[in-house]
């Protein structure tokens, strides 16, 4: 494609949503009214392979990978299962925390 000074012009740039790279270091959260919601939403995704913890202490909220599925992916799978999630946040790793993951700390 060529502008009207003649040079060509280029697509415009931009991050691909769906990149395994860009997904690399987040991971979902996802908060559930009750724990019995939650345990079962843990083996929902973990039978689909979708690695899943508890978030700490509280046992009505689970940490997801975003590796393989994106959260709209996720939350599809959760209400196929009747299982409706009453908090659904996207985490980013700080640019810190990635530099050390990719530096090893060094």
């Amino acid at each position: 494609m060529r502008s009207r000074g003649g040079a060509t012009a280029r697509p415009a740039r931009g991050r691909r949503r769906d990149s395994g790279a860009a997904r690399t270091w987040q991971r979902l959260a996802i908060g559930f009214d009750t724990d019995e919601e939650a345990i079962r939403a843990v083996h929902v995704l973990e039978e689909s392979g979708i690695a899943t913890e508890l978030a700490g202490d509280q046992r009505t909220a689970l940490r997801v990978s975003l590796d393989s599925l994106g959260p709209s992916a996720i939350n599809r799978l959760l209400a196929e299962h009747d299982l409706h999630p009453a908090e659904l946040v996207v985490r980013r790793a700080s640019l810190e925390s990635v530099f050390l993951d990719l530096t090893d700390g060094v």
